[in-house]
C-alpha cells in the first residue's frame, strides 16, 4: 500500500518596444502520416532559413498588482487567472480565498469570497472553469466542493462531487481544468505522489485525468495517466531536479498532454482515445556543468545557519536526486484558433526570459518567440497573452502582454 501525502483581447500596439524574437536559423521540413489510426505530424531539421517571427511588447499592456494602496491589487498565490467572454479576468486569489474581477483594462470591478467554509467561500481554491455563457464553476479542493457563480460573481449554489473511487487518488489532489462537451468537467492532478521505498530510488508516479458530469458524477478516465519523476527515499519524497512533469490543457473538447521527455504533444479525445502527436525532432538534452553551478548556487544561497548549510549539502550530495538529461518543454497553452504552443524547459532557479515553441493548428512548427522572465503563461488569445508574473521580490501581478505575428 502506498503512502500518500500532499505535497482581454487587446490590440497590439505598433508604436510598443517589442522584446526580439528568439529565431531558428533553419525551418524544419513538415509531414503528416498515419500510424494506426493516430495522424503524426511531424517536423525535421534542417530545411531552408526560418522566416517566421513572432513579437510581444517589452511592458505590459495591463498590469494588476504591486499597489500597497489598494487591497485589490495585494495578490498572493494567484492560483489561475481566467479570461471571461467579455474579455474581463476573474483572478483566483490563494492568499485570501478571494476571486477578483477585473475589466480588460485592468481595473477592479468586484471581489467576491473569502476564508471559511459557508456559502461563497473557500479554504483552498483550486481551479474555475466557465460554463456557457453566463456562469462560472469554482473548484475547492480541500473542501471537496464545487461552487457556482454568474459572470457577476454571485452566488448560485454549490455541491460535492462524487470520490473518485481510488482512496490513494482523492479528488483533494486535483484541480478543475475545464468544461469539456455539454456536459463534462475535466479535473487533472495538481501535484503527485509517491511511494516510500526501502532505498532511495527514481521512479515516475502517475494518476490519472478524470472526468466528471456537471452534477458531478463521475464518468470515467480521459488520456493519459498524469505523472512527475519523484526521487523516494525511506523517509521521504520530492520532485526529481531537472525531472519531468506532466502537463496539460484543454482546447474545443481536445485534451493536449506533455510530459516533456520528446519536443511532442500528444492530442487526446475527451473519451479517452488518442488522436494525434505534434512532433518536433530534436536531440536528448544532457544536464550540464554549467546547469550543475547553477543548480549549486541556487541551493546554497538558501542557507540562513550552519544546521540549514549543513541539510543543504546533504541534499546537494544526494546524485540520485538529479536526472541526466533535462526535459524539452515544461507548460503547454493552445491558443483560441488551435496554435499550439509549448514552454521550453528551464530549472525554475533559472531567472531569465522563457523560450516558447508555435505549432500552427495543423502540426507545423512555426517558430519560437521569447516570453518575459517571470511570466507564468495561463492564456494566449489572438492579439494579446495573459498570466501572472512575479517580480524579484516574489510579488505577484497578472499582466498582459500584446502579441503580434510577423510573416
Amino acid at each position: 500500500m502506498r503512502n500518500r501525502v500532499q505535497g482581454a483581447l487587446l490590440l497590439f500596439l505598433a508604436v510598443a518596444t517589442a522584446i526580439s524574437c528568439a529565431r531558428s536559423p533553419e525551418r524544419p521540413s513538415f509531414s503528416i502520416r498515419d500510424s494506426t489510426g493516430v495522424e503524426i505530424a511531424e517536423n525535421n531539421f534542417p530545411a531552408e532559413p526560418e522566416t517566421f517571427a513572432w513579437k510581444v511588447t517589452r511592458e505590459p499592456l495591463v498590469d494588476i498588482g504591486g499597489d500597497e494602496s489598494d487591497p485589490s491589487h495585494q495578490l498572493f498565490r494567484i492560483f489561475d487567472v481566467l479570461r471571461l467572454p467579455d474579455g474581463s479576468m476573474a483572478v483566483l486569489d490563494g492568499g485570501s480565498s478571494e476571486i477578483r474581477f477585473f475589466d480588460p483594462n485592468g481595473r477592479h470591478s468586484r471581489t467576491v469570497g473569502a476564508q471559511g467554509e459557508g456559502p461563497g467561500e473557500y479554504r483552498a481554491l483550486s481551479g474555475a472553469t466557465v460554463v456557457g455563457a453566463d456562469s462560472l464553476l469554482v473548484f475547492d479542493r480541500r473542501l471537496v466542493r464545487i461552487t457556482a457563480l454568474d459572470l457577476e460573481g454571485r452566488f448560485l449554489g454549490s455541491f460535492r462531487p462524487d470520490p473518485t473511487g481510488d482512496s490513494l487518488d482523492p479528488l483533494r489532489l486535483y484541480r478543475l481544468a475545464g468544461a469539456p462537451g455539454e456536459d463534462g468537467l475535466l479535473f487533472l492532478p495538481r501535484g503527485h505522489q509517491a511511494q516510500l521505498t526501502p532505498s532511495p530510488v527514481v521512479q515516475w508516479d502517475s494518476m490519472p485525468n478524470l472526468i466528471y458530469t456537471r452534477t458531478g458524477k463521475l464518468r470515467g478516465k480521459v488520456g493519459e495517466f498524469s505523472g512527475m519523476d519523484m526521487y523516494v527515499t525511506p523517509t521521504s519524497f520530492g520532485r526529481l531536479l531537472f525531472g519531468r512533469l506532466t502537463r496539460a490543457d484543454l482546447h474545443q473538447d481536445e485534451l493536449y498532454i506533455i510530459d516533456g521527455a520528446k519536443y511532442d504533444v500528444r492530442v487526446y479525445d475527451i473519451d479517452g482515445g488518442l488522436r494525434r502527436i505534434v512532433r518536433l525532432r530534436r536531440p536528448p538534452r544532457a544536464v550540464t556543468a554549467d546547469d550543475e553551478d547553477a543548480l549549486q548556487a541556487e541551493y546554497r544561497g538558501r542557507a540562513t545557519d550552519a544546521e540549514s548549510q549543513r541539510m543543504i549539502e546533504e541534499f546537494l550530495g544526494e546524485e540520485g536526486r538529479r536526472a541526466a538529461y533535462k526535459p524539452w518543454l515544461s507548460n503547454v497553452v493552445v491558443d483560441e484558433s488551435g496554435h499550439i504552443w509549448v514552454e521550453e524547459y528551464e530549472a525554475f532557479w533559472v531567472r531569465s526570459s522563457r523560450t516558447w515553441g508555435v505549432f500552427a493548428p495543423d502540426g507545423r512548427w512555426l517558430g519560437s518567440v521569447q516570453f518575459p522572465a517571470g511570466l507564468r503563461v495561463t492564456d494566449i488569445a489572438s492579439g494579446s497573452v495573459l498570466g501572472v508574473w512575479t517580480d524579484v521580490e516574489g510579488v505577484e501581478h497578472v499582466r498582459v502582454y500584446g502579441l503580434r505575428r510577423d510573416k
